[in-house]
């Protein structure tokens, strides 16, 4: 049955001079496509490459078909090609990089898949329960996964430190995943590490239950970032998309 798709997302930069964040939203030949990217680099070199990725992703994924795994690669492998030689063009642009999460939905067959490299993450909240559907490629998640950190009391690689992004020197894959049934009721939130590491996931989800759109969801998602005033915040976005059947209603609360 297909099913319907709201979203809403907002983008700003903080305690920052600029924002390195970009995103984008649409619905595609195969389907909706929501994509962010946290950029990186100096000389505002991180929001080029930002933009440089989210333009390069939707463009190839504007000519797929239809949501699969190989597709998802090679618009990532593109964006990756396209950052390469804007370094090799622009020399003071030679250290960007940018991370890239990439959710894609099948609206017709209620199907989801996604693609990411870097630590921007996606979330899905279903029932109550949270569901980080992304690992970070990061130097301290690579720990976490070894079981070298317990004990370290925050101490340990900065969590900053990526292994891996669009732009970065090695030979690390985007990596995928789908869901093959979507519930009503679902919500996604694709966002950069500026919301993840200010406001928890649990909070995330409180904020969920009294949201009446995805819109005001986002937005109050904006303000706990806000609320949180931290000195050094860094550029946030967040990118939501609610799941529900054409004859569901709007209202969000009870989820």
């Amino acid at each position: 049955m297909s099913v319907r798709i709201t979203s809403f997302a907002i983008s700003d930069c903080g305690s920052r001079p600029y924002n390195e964040d970009a995103y984008a939203d649409k619905d595609l030949m195969a389907g909706r496509c929501a994509v962010v990217a946290d950029g990186a680099g100096g000389h505002r070199g991180g929001a080029i490459a930002s933009r440089l990725v989210i333009d390069t992703v939707m463009l190839s994924l504007a000519q797929a078909p239809r949501w699969d795994e190989a597709a998802l690669v090679a618009s990532v492998d593109a964006a990756s090609i396209a950052i390469g030689q804007r370094q090799r063009s622009e020399p003071e642009l030679r250290e960007m990089a940018s991370t890239v999460a990439l959710l894609c939905i099948d609206a017709s067959a209620g199907t989801a898949c996604w693609a990411h490299l870097g630590d921007t993450r996606i979330i899905l909240f279903r029932n109550g329960s949270i569901e980080t559907l992304t690992r970070d490629h990061s130097i301290r998640q690579s720990f976490v996964d070894a079981g070298l950190t317990h004990g370290l009391n925050g101490a340990g690689p900065d969590r900053t430190m990526l292994y891996a992004a669009v732009g970065a020197e090695g030979d690390v894959r985007p990596s995928v995943g789908e869901h093959s049934a979507l519930e009503d009721g679902d919500a996604f939130l694709v966002c950069s590490d500026g919301v993840w590491d200010t406001v928890d996931a649990t909070r995330v989800s409180e904020l969920l239950t009294h949201a009446d759109s995805v819109k005001e969801w986002i937005s109050a998602i904006g303000a706990a970032v806000r609320e949180a005033a931290k000195p050094n915040q860094d550029n946030y976005t967040a990118l939501g998309l609610w799941v529900g059947s054409l004859a569901a209603p709007v209202g969000n609360k009870g989820r």
